[in-house]
């Protein structure tokens, strides 16, 4: 199963091209929500305008999502060799 998903999420393996696919059309809503969430969270605490954390907050996660992909698969292929 562990292999699997490394084949899903770390290369670009055609048998889950489709789950790819359908994965990426579904989470511009969701990122948008969470990111909306969490913005007016942290504006509301600082006092200042969602518009202003927006860009940071978003920015912050998406590096937080790619660094933690991107190392999660550097390590199963180091385990692989």
């Amino acid at each position: 199963m562990k292999r699997e998903f490394y084949l899903m999420v770390c290369t670009s393996d055609k048998k889950y091209s489709k789950v790819r696919s359908d994965f990426k059309k579904g989470t511009r809503k969701a990122s948008t929500l969470v990111v909306g969430t969490i913005s007016a969270a942290i504006a509301g605490t600082l006092g200042i305008a969602v518009g202003l954390i927006t860009p940071l907050v978003a920015f912050l996660l998406y590096a937080l999502v790619k660094l933690g992909v991107n190392s999660w698969c550097s390590l199963e292929a180091a385990k692989a060799k």
